[in-house]
């Protein structure tokens, strides 16, 4: 979880800044009279958003993957791994970066793939739907909010540990 926090705290920074950035130069265009605004949020580095240790945090879920496949099992650490994550991911959700929603919705997926295939430590619960309900409705993106109530009927309909 600490990789998650880190990411989080670099991101609500570099979040800020590049919000700080469109509104000065956004200002700066109508005191010119020019409405051209400069995106440079595009070209961020890894290192600067959080993305580097939410990177750090998936290599240690696919350490528990693997350790799973050797037979070390904890019924608890798969499901807390991968909530883990969502919550990272969803943390790290707005405008400038609509992926981290799909990354969260693939992983919740993989999630439910590998619950009905048998291995229920791995089952979504109400926390892992929120995280991606969560990530959706931060990414501000066209179909977000569609997406946000097709989880959240989803989860309410009972296809989810509670």
């Amino acid at each position: 979880d600490s990789w998650v926090i880190a990411a989080s705290v670099k991101a609500e920074k570099w979040y800020s800044e590049q919000r700080s950035q469109i509104h000065n130069t956004r200002r700066k265009s109508h005191r010119d009279g020019n409405n051209v605004t400069i995106h440079n949020y595009e070209n961020r580095q890894e290192n600067e958003d959080g993305t580097a240790e939410m990177r750090n945090a998936e290599a240690i879920m696919e350490y528990i993957r693997d350790l799973e496949e050797f037979g070390h099992v904890d019924p608890g650490a798969a499901l807390i791994a991968y909530n883990t994550i969502l919550s990272g991911w969803a943390r790290l959700a707005n405008e400038f970066r609509p992926d981290n929603a799909k990354k969260s919705e693939a992983l919740l997926y993989e999630m439910i793939e590998l619950s009905e295939s048998g291995k229920e430590n791995c089952a979504p619960d109400v926390l892992s739907y929120n995280a991606v309900i969560k990530a959706w409705a931060k990414s501000k993106r066209l179909n977000s909010a569609d997406r946000a109530e097709w989880w959240l009927r989803k989860m309410i309909d009972g296809t989810c540990q509670q």
